[in-house]
């Protein structure tokens, strides 16, 4: 939505990432994005201009601006701190309690959650659990005809044999830390190795 106030908190953090153009974010930003298969087909300098001008983009596109930003500063960055705090508003209470009928639109669920986990936004951080959810999405998935598969090489990124290996180890580093102090305890943990990059 446009706002007739320019964006300062966002120039601010920009300066503060070392952002030395509008370039420079949009190509961060477009390499977030791809990283977790998210929103941006397209981020140009143009984009960068009208969000310094106070348009704040649509859907959980200012979650993967601040996680570029925060990328670069090699710390978590919230909507809030870039000024785009109304994105919040994109997550949905019911958001990850249906079960996808595409692996696409699994992976934008999922992403969502992530981002808006380290947005802190507290719908989703500070939710109580709805078991009933869990019911719903088993039966689905039981009977539904099955998920169409995303086209393989789609994402251009290559998986060798030391990904999988760095993965199932990291799988039961995490599962033997819920299941000694609790999801709580991990939830953090998980959610920044994942902004990371793993």
């Amino acid at each position: 939505m446009p706002s007739t106030e320019p964006n300062h908190r966002l120039e601010r953090m920009m300066r503060e990432a070392g952002f030395t153009s509008r370039k420079s974010l949009a190509r961060a930003v477009l390499e977030e994005s791809a990283l977790v298969s998210g929103p941006f087909e397209r981020c140009d300098h143009t984009d960068v201009a009208r969000w310094l001008n106070g348009m704040t983009p649509r859907g959980n596109k200012p979650v993967i601006i601040a996680a570029a930003i925060g990328r670069k500063l090699g710390r978590r960055v919230t909507v809030a701190e870039i000024g785009m705090a109304s994105a919040i508003a994109a997550i949905t209470p019911h958001l990850g309690l249906e079960l996808p009928e595409t692996v696409d639109a699994g992976t934008s669920t999922v992403t969502a959650l992530w981002h808006a986990d380290l947005a802190q936004v507290s719908m989703v951080s500070k939710a109580t659990v709805d078991p009933a959810g869990w019911g719903r999405a088993s039966l689905r998935w039981l009977i539904s005809p099955g998920i169409d598969q995303q086209e393989p090489g789609r994402t251009g990124l290559r998986i060798g044999q030391a990904d999988v290996s760095r993965f199932k180890v990291t799988t039961a580093m995490f599962a033997e830390l819920d299941g000694q102090f609790g999801g709580g305890h991990v939830r953090q943990a998980l959610i920044q190795y994942l902004a990371a990059g793993g």
